[in-house]
């Protein structure tokens, strides 16, 4: 893909991986060690297009790839985990570290924290001795190195793996737990108002709207600049609060039966929608932008997941969306509402997620004439259409689709 081989470009100039100061250019070095094993090459990639940003580069010319890499690099450090020699070589450590300097920039600390917990394991079972006794390529091991400053700059504690300091875990300064942690107390507040009415919510789940309905109370009312909101510095302690909340559903693991398991994707669901609602409404990004297309993708693969553990054919009235079909209203119309009509990019997913929601408007019983109906039911968990030409023109979308 062009952009991902521009990202690879911008890889051969990440200069901050080079000890000493270069006046060009560091050649094909970096690039031979980076492409050497391919989950470096996604987290190299990843880690250039966060820095490319970061130095002026347009978002909208590297979102995909950057989301496209950043998931690659997941997938297989979770495949590399599972095999003993693999999980301990230079090439899964280093990644790990592209991982926790970008969370680190992002201020995604739960995260971050996450990783640098695994890749402290890591290095302790790769040698008795730690990291700075262990043969790596130099370039990987500044790379671990420069991930174990930037946590332990973000979250004021020593560093892990300094010479004098060995993997010994911080004993002073604020947790690692601490960071990122709850800023505004809204349990039990007005903000949770209607949730408890809800079927198919848990308690991280509400406390993702409460998070939702206080962001919106207190959103900017002018349009935010267009530098991409998501790479940069967190403008609100709320939204780092609300970033380390979405990934804790997102990654949540519970029980294997049907049950659990479609109470469980549905969770991640509602987290996806919760981030694209984010977009929409609170940090103001335009509808279609690349930023929707990855979440689109990830709602997708969810549901076709969620559909896997069900019995009988797989239909959009059918598995949990009949068990849920409020939640699942929502789900699906904030995913749509980010798409553009008679886009051609975009024609794919938004009939797609028009087909999806047909199913659900025939569970609850929904027809052309009930727009004002959907605008209740979206309003009991967070809706605020402020052009509402859009959403009645997505709810014409649907009622057109003719059932198979």
């Amino acid at each position: 893909m062009p952009v991902s081989r521009f990202a690879g470009g911008t890889v051969n100039t990440y200069r901050v991986l080079v000890k000493t100061a270069v006046l060009k250019p560091p050649g094909g070095v970096m690039l031979e060690v980076f492409l050497s094993d391919p989950v470096l090459a996604h987290g190299a990639i990843m880690l250039a297009a966060n820095h490319w940003v970061t130095i002026g580069g347009l978002w909208n010319q590297i979102a995909a790839s950057f989301y496209y890499h950043k998931v690659e690099t997941i997938k297989l450090l979770r495949e590399r985990m599972m095999v003993q020699n693999e999980a301990m070589s230079e090439s899964t450590i280093s990644a790990i570290a592209t991982l926790i300097l970008v969370e680190c920039h992002l201020g995604f600390m739960d995260a971050a924290t996450s990783h640098m917990k695994g890749l402290a394991q890591l290095v302790r079972v790769r040698s008795d001795s730690g990291l700075n006794g262990t043969p790596m390529n130099p370039l990987m091991n500044r790379l671990v190195m420069l991930a174990d400053l930037q946590m332990s700059t973000a979250t004021k504690t020593p560093p892990r793996f300094s010479p004098s300091a060995g993997e010994q875990e911080p004993t002073s300064g604020p947790s690692a737990q601490q960071v990122g942690s709850s800023v505004v107390e809204i349990s039990g507040s007005i903000l949770y108002q209607g949730l408890d009415t809800v079927r198919g919510l848990n308690d991280r789940t509400k406390k993702m709207f409460a998070l939702l309905r206080h962001l919106s109370s207190n959103r900017p009312t002018q349009e935010v600049s267009n530098f991409p909101s998501s790479l940069s510095p967190p403008s609100s302690p709320l939204l780092v609060e609300f970033e380390s909340l979405i990934f804790s559903i997102m990654h949540s693991v519970g029980p294997t039966d049907t049950a659990s398991i479609s109470a469980t994707v549905t969770s991640a669901c509602i987290g996806i929608a919760g981030t694209i609602y984010l977009h929409l409404f609170i940090k103001r990004t335009p509808r279609g932008d690349p930023v929707y297309t990855w979440q689109l993708h990830l709602l997708k693969e969810s549901v076709q997941l969620m559909r896997s553990t069900q019995s009988g054919p797989s239909s959009s009235i059918l598995g949990a969306e009949s068990m849920w079909p409020e939640v699942w209203l929502w789900i699906y119309f904030v995913s749509g509402y980010s798409t553009v009509r008679r886009e051609p990019a975009q024609d794919g997913a938004r009939l797609l997620i028009c087909r999806e929601l047909m199913g659900v408007k025939q569970i609850l019983g929904l027809g052309v004439g009930d727009w004002t109906r959907v605008q209740n039911m979206l309003g009991v968990l967070i809706w605020s259409d402020e052009d509402q030409g859009i959403g009645l023109e997505l709810w014409e979308d649907v009622c057109q689709i003719v059932q198979p």
